[in-house]
């Protein structure tokens, strides 16, 4: 499975930063879609595996395998200082990085005594590494990717080793699905009014990007197309009509069911 996460701020909209890429290649680009920065690796020669940044662009959290307990940990890389510190736990598996809305909080998937996403549960910790938490959890079955609304409500995916992923909201304490577990459906992201939910969906070699209204239920697709990768990252751009993905190491603008490409993620 993949991790999506990120997690929105309701109400005034910042400047806003995402983060595109893979391996030893990344491109941070502002809310259209334009490249800001280039980054490689972290300090301390990691490869990153699952990356967000923060609003303004200088906070990357991310995943990377640690050799000393040869599992993947979970960091925090503060561009302007270029420190790296560890803000999960000490060991076992991590997953799925999210800011919450306030940027108080990450949310990530994590398994204390395995080494895969199997069995990992939604954690939240402090960006300075106090304070983790569990948030809930499923015996049994997989929890990976979270986006948080407000308080106490969260949008998880939730694969049960079956090959297939559906999304649920919690909200008090209650699971409720929003999209069939038949399916593969994950990297659910929020729209800033928190009133639309946007999510991939695999099928074979092919993907959709889907849209969620929450008050109707009905997801529509809003584009499909040949699948390169296994991580798309689809975020709501400023005017919220407009889309940003990945696929493979290319990254596209999607208007109007429309993909425009915009840059290879792995070319200087």
């Amino acid at each position: 499975m993949w991790a999506a996460v990120v997690a929105v701020a309701l109400g005034a909209d910042p400047v806003r930063h995402f983060l595109f890429g893979g391996g030893e290649h990344w491109v941070l680009t502002d809310v259209d879609g334009a490249v800001v920065k280039k980054l490689g690796k972290p300090p301390g020669d990691r490869l990153m595996q699952d990356a967000v940044v923060s609003a303004d662009g200088k906070l990357v959290v991310f995943t990377a395998h640690d050799k000393a307990v040869n599992n993947v940990l979970l960091y925090a890389w503060n561009l302007d200082a270029g420190e790296v510190r560890r803000i999960g736990a000490k060991e076992g598996f991590h997953g799925g990085p999210a800011f919450s809305g306030d940027e108080k909080w990450v949310t990530f998937a994590h398994n204390p005594t395995g080494y895969t996403a199997k069995h990992a549960q939604v954690h939240r910790v402090r960006p300075t590494g106090e304070e983790m938490t569990l948030l809930g959890k499923d015996d049994g079955c997989h929890l990976w990717s979270a986006s948080a609304r407000a308080e106490g409500e969260w949008y998880v995916t939730h694969a049960e080793g079956k090959g297939t992923a559906g999304i649920e909201r919690w909200r008090n304490g209650k699971h409720e699905q929003l999209t069939p577990a038949t399916m593969v459906d994950g990297e659910p992201t929020l729209s800033r009014d928190g009133k639309r939910l946007l999510f991939t969906r695999i099928a074979g070699d092919g993907v959709e990007l889907l849209e969620l209204p929450l008050a109707t239920g009905k997801p529509r697709a809003l584009w499909k197309g040949e699948r390169h990768g296994i991580t798309f990252r689809p975020r709501f751009a400023k005017d919220e009509k407009t889309v940003l993905f990945q696929d493979g190491s290319g990254v596209y603008r999607l208007q109007q069911g429309k993909a425009e490409f915009l840059f290879w993620v792995n070319q200087p």
